[in-house]
């Protein structure tokens, strides 16, 4: 296992996927699937991550860890968060 995966509180990690609403559940375990994530990088391991994600247009997607809220996800895309493309990387990650 590479070390630079694993993550502070993944449980955080999971619970930020239950708050997506389903169709960005659904579009983004379709991207997930058909290797829309076509970058995923450590910035901090294990707190930190850059994610790159086409799903159409390129998004680049920010996933970070604050304790003690948790994982937060924000995209380069109109919605910033909540959307298909956090969901992918999240998904990856």
């Amino acid at each position: 296992m590479d070390d630079a995966f694993v993550l502070r509180d993944p449980r955080s990690a999971q619970l930020l996927l239950t708050r997506f609403g389903f169709e960005e559940r659904r579009k983004g375990e379709e991207c997930f699937r058909r290797g829309g994530v076509i970058e995923l990088i450590p910035e901090e391991p294990g707190v930190a991550y850059f994610a790159t994600v086409r799903n159409g247009k390129t998004q680049e997607v920010a996933l970070e860890y604050h304790p003690p809220e948790g994982w937060a996800a924000v995209c380069t895309c109109p919605m910033e968060t909540g959307c298909e493309h956090a969901v992918a990387a999240l998904r990856a990650l």
